[in-house]
């Protein structure tokens, strides 16, 4: 998984590729150290594989590998947050059209 650290996007690259990559020092706006925080705990929990890269100019970089449970892990998060997304989805749905009757009775 290909995460693109640095701009606004916190999805995984689009192609789906799998591998290892380095860990962003900041991910949809959040601290590096949360970022961490997080990484630790999925690896803790078997999601996750990590080990430094020392090979290019400048700091070790965190090389963040998911593992086959990780994977599965994630499926089943897409679907829950999927589902999340939905009731949400009706939720601003149905607020709109009691707004907007809202305003049609305020202005009669």
């Amino acid at each position: 998984m290909n995460w693109r650290a640095g701009n606004r996007s916190c999805l995984p690259n689009p192609t789906g590729a799998r591998g290892s990559v380095h860990a962003p020092t900041s991910f949809c706006g959040l601290h590096s150290g949360a970022v961490y925080r997080a990484l630790h705990r999925l690896e803790a929990n078997g999601y996750v594989t990590s080990s430094w890269d020392t090979s290019g100019s400048g700091p070790a970089r965190r090389l963040c590998t998911l593992t086959p449970s990780g994977y599965e892990h994630l499926a089943e998060w897409v679907d829950v947050m999927g589902e999340i997304a939905s009731s949400l989805g009706s939720l601003v749905k149905a607020s709109r059209r009691a707004l907007s009757g809202s305003k049609a009775a305020a202005l009669a």
